[in-house]
């Protein structure tokens, strides 16, 4: 028994939904902040959804594979299309995830390198500062007062 059309066209249908809450299709964002955050749920909540498909996965797995299902359950018909299912599902998800990890560490590099060539600029800028500062404040080259002689009174 596999998930009929049915099964599958509501499951898309709630997942649409639950993207475009999530995300800033339906509710535009106040401020800068408020959409990174959305960003950052989403990208949380695909990673919660995928290790509680996978947990799912393991124990359907477990399920299965058990002795007693064999001999006693019997689950294995109408359990078998959800574990295939969710193996299809979960590996599609993690698969995602890797890409958007991946994504986002080429992202934080170059934000990294960016941030580097600020600093390196940032210093620069600031020595040629000091070195103009110092000049200005230094006074002119005079030679060294001579001492007063003295006198035996």
């Amino acid at each position: 028994m596999r998930l009929s059309a049915r099964a599958w066209l509501v499951l898309g249908a709630a997942l649409g939904i639950l993207i475009v809450l999530s995300t800033d299709q339906v509710v535009p964002a106040t401020s800068a902040y408020q959409a990174q955050m959305r960003v950052w749920l989403a990208g949380r909540a695909t990673g919660i959804t995928a290790y509680l498909l996978l947990t799912g996965l393991v124990s359907l797995g477990l399920i299965l594979s058990h002795p007693m299902n064999q001999s006693t359950w019997k689950l294995s018909k109408r359990l078998f299309p959800w574990h295939e299912n969710l193996f299809v599902f979960d590996t599609a998800t993690a698969k995602d995830l890797t890409d958007r990890i991946a994504a986002a560490k080429e992202k934080l590099a170059a934000l990294n390198r960016k941030i580097a060539a600020t600093a390196r600029q940032a210093a620069a800028a600031q020595a040629v500062v000091v070195r103009q500062v110092v000049t200005r404040a230094a006074p002119p080259s005079q030679p060294a007062p001579t001492p007063a002689p003295e006198h035996d009174d």
